[in-house]
This record gives C-alpha cells, sequence and structure tokens, in this order.
C-alpha cells in the first residue's frame, strides 16, 4: 500500500504541475493589466509591473513563480497587497467545513435514500423519490440556493441567510449545497444495490437462512458501496469547488468569493494560489478514496 501511494502521490505532484504551468500562462494571457481598473496613469501602472517583476519576460515570471511555490510562497495579490497563503488560510476553513458536511450529509442521505428506493414496495413512494432523485440532478445549487434562501430565509424568517457566524448559519449553504449530490449519491446507490440483490452469493446466504439483516450489511451493501465510494472522489470536489457560487449568494468569506474577484480583476497570483490549493485538495481526496475503497472490499489491492 505504501508504494502504491508513494506512487499516486508523485502522479499527483506531476498533475499538480501541469494545473500551475497551464494556468499560468493561461492567466497572463488575459487582456490588459492587473492595475489598469484602478484609474491610474500609465506612468504608475508601469510602476508597479516593474515593483511585482510583471515587466518580466513570461519565462522568468515562471521560473520564479515555481520557485517560490517550492519553499510554499504563493505570491502577493496584486489588489490587497498580502500574500495569497494569508488570503487561503482566512477563507479555506469556511469553505471546506461547508464543503465537508455537505459531503457528509450528502453520502448518508443518498446512500439512505437509494436503499429505500431499491427495497420499498411502495410504489407511490419509490414515484416520489426518483423524482426527486432526477430533480436533484437537473436544477443547479445556485437555484435551490435562492429558493432555500427565499423560503426560509425571507418568508419564514426561521435561519439566518448572512454569513457563518453560528451553526444555524449553516443550514441554508449546506442545504444547497447537498442538494444535488444527494440525488446523485442516491441514483447510484440504487443501482448498485438492486444489482447486488441479484447476485448469486445472496441467493446462497438465503439458502443457509441468515436473516436479512445480516445479508443486507455482510453480503450486499459491502458490495454495493463500492462504486458508491468510488464517486466520492468527484463529490468532494464539487462539493468544495461547487461552494464557490453558494458563498456568494450567502455572502460566505470563503475562498470561493475571492477567487471569483481574482479572475475577475485579473489578480494573478490570488487564481493560481488558489488553484494550486484546490488542485492539491481533489489529488488528496482521490487518494484517500482509493484507500477506503481497500479498506471496504480486501479484494481491491492498491497495486501498481
Amino acid at each position: 500500500m505504501l508504494r502504491y501511494i508513494i506512487k499516486r502521490l508523485l502522479v499527483g505532484i506531476v498533475t499538480l504541475w501541469a494545473l500551475v504551468t497551464l494556468t499560468f500562462f493561461l492567466v497572463h494571457r488575459m487582456p490588459g493589466s492587473p492595475f489598469e481598473a484602478e484609474n491610474l496613469s500609465g506612468d504608475a501602472i508601469s510602476q508597479l509591473e516593474e515593483a511585482y517583476g510583471l515587466n518580466e519576460p513570461e519565462w522568468k515570471q515562471y521560473l520564479i513563480y515555481m520557485e517560490n511555490l517550492l519553499h510554499g510562497e504563493l505570491g502577493i495579490s496584486y489588489k490587497k497587497n498580502i500574500s495569497v497563503n494569508t488570503l487561503i488560510a482566512r477563507g479555506a476553513p469556511y469553505t471546506i467545513r461547508v464543503g465537508l458536511i455537505s459531503f457528509a450529509i450528502s453520502a448518508v442521505i443518498g446512500i439512505g435514500i437509494g436503499i429505500w428506493m431499491s427495497v420499498t414496495k411502495n410504489q407511490v413512494i419509490k414515484n416520489i423519490l426518483l423524482a426527486y432523485a432526477t430533480l436533484g440532478v437537473s436544477v443547479p445549487a445556485f437555484v435551490i440556493a435562492l429558493y432555500l434562501m427565499l423560503v426560509f430565509g425571507v418568508w419564514l424568517s426561521a435561519v439566518p441567510i448572512v454569513g457563518l457566524s453560528t451553526p444555524a448559519h449553516y443550514i441554508l449553504p449546506v442545504a444547497a449545497q447537498a442538494f444535488g449530490p444527494i440525488a446523485t449519491i442516491a441514483r447510484l446507490t440504487k443501482s448498485t444495490y438492486t444489482e447486488a440483490t441479484q447476485m448469486d452469493y445472496v441467493i446462497m446466504a438465503k439458502a443457509k437462512g441468515l436473516s436479512n439483516f445480516q445479508i443486507m450489511f455482510k453480503h450486499v451493501l459491502k458490495n454495493a458501496l463500492i462504486p458508491v465510494i468510488t464517486y466520492f472522489g468527484p463529490a468532494i470536489a464539487f462539493t468544495v469547488t461547487g461552494s464557490f457560487v453558494i458563498e456568494q449568494i450567502f455572502s460566505i468569506p470563503g475562498i470561493g468569493r475571492e477567487f471569483t474577484n481574482a479572475i475577475t480583476n485579473r489578480d494573478y497570483t490570488v487564481v493560481l494560489g488558489f488553484s494550486v490549493f484546490i488542485g492539491a485538495l481533489i489529488i488528496v481526496a482521490n487518494l484517500i478514496v482509493d484507500i477506503l475503497c481497500s479498506l471496504v472490499d480486501p479484494r481491491i489491492k492498491l497495486t501498481d
């Protein structure tokens, strides 16, 4: 397992390097200067670009950035004149907290609904759950967020809608963020669980006189969850990066709002720094999912 983890980490580092390189040259192809929106004179803009090294050739800027990146330095924000490391340290806890809570709720409820859809004999309930599963994968998270804000925050005034200062502030952002992944996980679980119940080992277990509870948890659920756990990697990425729009709607001081503002303002170092952070987060999440799959089912070996 250790050899596999090292190999995956090396692949992740190469992937991260490719992401940084591509992002670096793309953001530098954006028209204009990061300082043009400040209504400064041409001489003042030139002085600022010289101070930040933007007057150097792109290849030289790239080498300087990569050298700093190796030392853990992500640069200075052109707009706020503070380090990108500080911006990430300040905003990442909010983004990760909302994302992980949303993911945990999505996994638990989604798996539960999927199993329910598979085993229930009540056609009305099955149709309602299927309708929700279809709606959940079709409606964007920001639409759900706006409706939740309007109904529960404005009309009913039941929960706060701005910021994350109390546990109650998490209810609407987490609900909006988890709405889609719950539906996706439910549909996937229903499919894999139904398929697992039709396997020969289930018939054999019933012939041995095992109870339905033992068959479900010892045989069916373990095999049905493998494809679902495999989806957890992309799901974590979605709940973290997808929270960017949610952060804008609910005024959450996470990295999503900073990231979108940086793109609009051509704040190159912030765009690059956040891309590195998000890319590393997704790589680690996928590695954890691989390890989790091998723990759930020992037959899955982590090999080269």
